[in-house]
């Protein structure tokens, strides 16, 4: 298969509809072109902010019929002559169009509202919206040593230790790392065996006291001893003091934790966003910044099963 077969097969193989032969053969041209993993994630993300349009909420009662009214011309008189269409599905395609530039036009606009007053930790420091848009999330600048602390207490101290986490290999879902549908559904979380680290436990301790934002924290154990921590929090935050850098397939926020306690000092964080869901990951752990990086785009790359299904109601908080 060359270079130009996988791009134009991108599409089919983000869908999970690929033949077994050309997706194994894809698969190996993944493992050696970063500019392919990186097609195949805006693919990837295509295709989830598309689902996430198709299970949208019903539209609001009545908008169907005015759209129509709109569109139909009542008492227009029939051609004479048989009109032979080239393109039947020209009318479909427009009324389609019109429909969809009225939900853009009058669907109500949600602001996100702000947190009660008292339940923001002084840590995060809210800037105002960009002007350009007003429906753009602003990204919250918090300080890398609260996800440290969350890792010492939680990962390295063992404080939510969960005996038998099982790996499912039944998960159908091929997605990255940590996509919930709903908070009070499920996450999946990545499979790290194949870089020598076990899933160890999950729960949703958050770093930060701020009362609408979610956490999902799952921690990792390689058979040396070492610990790392994946968190997903539902919102883009940005890391004080942190180097920024361009990887493979993301943008990367990057600071280690120095003058601070003796337990968490030398601790890395590792942070990117994710525009489409306006969400934020972060790993952690006491490992050089290449190594961390590693394993975060193994984690990006979590193509398929076994991957961890986690019920959110059974976590400790």
């Amino acid at each position: 298969m060359t270079f130009e077969d996988a791009i134009n097969l991108m599409p089919l193989y983000a869908a999970g509809e690929l033949d077994a032969d050309r997706s194994a053969a894809l698969d190996a041209l993944l493992a050696e072109s970063a500019e392919l993993r990186a097609e195949f994630e805006a693919w990837r993300s295509l295709r989830a902010a598309t689902n996430r349009a198709l299970r949208a909420e019903a539209l609001p009662a009545g908008l169907h019929e005015r759209v129509m009214a709109s569109v139909s011309t009542p008492g227009a008189s029939e051609p004479r002559s048989k009109v032979i269409r080239l393109w039947p599905l020209l009318a479909p395609i427009s009324l389609a169009a019109a429909i969809a530039l009225a939900v853009l036009i009058s669907w109500p606009s949600e602001a996100p509202q702000p947190a009660a007053p008292g339940n923001s930790a002084p840590q995060i420091a809210q800037r105002p919206p960009d002007s350009g848009n007003p429906n753009i999330v602003p990204a919250a600048m918090v300080s890398p040593q609260p996800f440290a602390k969350v890792f010492n207490y939680c990962a390295e101290r063992e404080h939510h230790k969960m005996e038998g986490v099982p790996l499912s290999t039944c998960c159908a879902a091929r997605d990255a790392i940590a996509k919930r549908a709903t908070f009070s559904g499920s996450v999946l979380i990545p499979d790290l065996s194949s870089a020598g680290f076990k899933l160890d436990g999950v729960c949703m301790c958050c770093p930060f006291r701020v009362e609408d934002l979610h956490v999902v924290h799952a921690y990792y154990r390689a058979e040396d001893g070492r610990v790392i921590s994946l968190f997903s929090l539902d919102r883009p935050l940005k890391l004080e003091g942190a180097d920024t850098f361009k990887g493979a397939l993301r943008e990367y926020q990057v600071a280690r934790v120095e003058g601070a306690d003796d337990v968490i000092n030398g601790v890395c964080v590792l942070a990117w966003n994710d525009a489409i869901r306006d969400e934020t990951f972060a790993a952690c752990g006491r490992l050089s910044e290449a190594d961390l990086q590693g394993l975060a785009d193994q984690a990006i790359l979590a193509l398929s099963p076994p991957s961890v299904p986690v019920a959110l109601a059974s976590l400790p908080r």
